[in-house]
């Protein structure tokens, strides 16, 4: 009996120490998303909607068939593309890139990370679908003026979304000058209304004054991070959406399944008293009209969190074809 009972703490024993080692790693699984992007032999375009953790980039495609990964750093003047990517002078004109190490000029390389957010030309020797797991990072696009800008889009890939669509509501748009990569040169989309976007891929589009055009579904949090970070109890923030586009526009918050935040989401009942519901899926009674703005007050439940800190996402979409991810973070009553 006595070495039963002996094992059985040991096994409690072992079954914690995992815990405390595993745990980090739950947690950071619950902000990570997958991508997988589907390369052709040759130049793609495409746009890394999450921040890959490994930074080495020879580890990153080590037994793939992408050689070379060059992408573009403007410095605030007019940005002209170059039709063939080949062609480009990389050392030159803020264009920076990666080459595998068989190559003999591979020291020269000076692109040494992949940010999310950005458009990338990746040059592959072979067809395949290059999957990548990281942390979508919220950003609100800036686009620079008077140029081109080398950009994709967070569009939902189950709906199809037209360039002219899209942009249907930016002044900064209108002319719809747009190129695709096509076989490893770039052509102008001669019919924006007809082509459809596609979620992983980038392109040349120009952008005549300044604009932080989205899509059309505004998305501004109170905080000054680019994630909802709870710090203390009953510590509310505020999630403004805004409908920028020229039509009706539906959208829903949607907290991912392995979201460890619970959250709340903060409403006034016909008293305009604040009743306290937990956020499940979360769509405004009546759709936004152009130009309307809806705030939702969130709140984490502290009490519920059993762990020192919990973090998850969220997913935001409308029925106009935009999807964004956002970070939530929670910090527990537990020291």
């Amino acid at each position: 009996m006595t070495p039963i009972k002996n094992l059985t703490k040991i096994t409690y024993i072992i079954l914690w120490l995992a815990c405390i080692i595993i745990l980090p790693n739950t947690l950071k699984a619950n902000t990570r998303l997958d991508q997988n992007i589907s390369l052709k032999p040759g130049w793609n375009a495409v746009f890394l909607k999450v921040q890959i953790e490994e930074t080495d980039l020879n580890k990153i495609f080590e037994n793939t068939p992408i050689k070379k990964v060059i992408t573009y750093y403007p410095r605030h003047s007019s940005v002209q593309f170059i039709q063939d990517p080949d062609s480009i002078e990389w050392n030159k004109n803020a264009w920076l890139r990666w080459v595998a190490s068989a190559y003999p000029d591979a020291f020269l390389n000076n692109l040494f990370r992949l940010n999310a957010n950005r458009a990338y030309l990746v040059y592959s020797k072979d067809t395949f679908v290059w999957h990548i797991q990281g942390e979508p990072v919220f950003e609100i696009k800036k686009w620079q003026p008077e140029s081109f800008n080398f950009t994709g889009f967070h569009t939902n890939p189950d709906m199809q979304i037209s360039f002219a669509d899209y942009f249907a509501n930016s002044p900064a748009h209108a002319d719809l000058n747009i190129y695709k990569l096509v076989n490893s040169k770039w052509q102008r989309i001669a019919h924006p209304d007809k082509a459809f976007m596609n979620t992983n891929e980038a392109y040349w589009i120009f952008c005549k004054g300044g604009s932080n055009y989205s899509g059309g579904l505004g998305i501004k949090l109170s905080e000054i991070n680019n994630f909802l970070e709870f710090q203390i109890q009953d510590h509310k923030i505020t999630l403004e959406i805004t409908n920028n586009s020229s039509d009706d526009m539906n959208f829903s918050i949607t907290p991912l399944e392995n979201n460890a935040v619970p959250l709340s989401i903060i409403i006034k009942n016909e008293h305009l008293e604040s009743i306290y519901k937990p956020l499940v899926n979360y769509s405004p009674k009546n759709p936004l009209q152009p130009g309307q703005t809806d705030h939702i007050c969130l709140v984490a439940r502290s009490k519920e969190i059993v762990d020192s800190q919990v973090s998850g996402l969220l997913n935001i979409s409308d029925d106009l074809g935009n999807l964004f991810f956002i970070k939530v973070w929670a910090k527990g009553l537990k020291e």
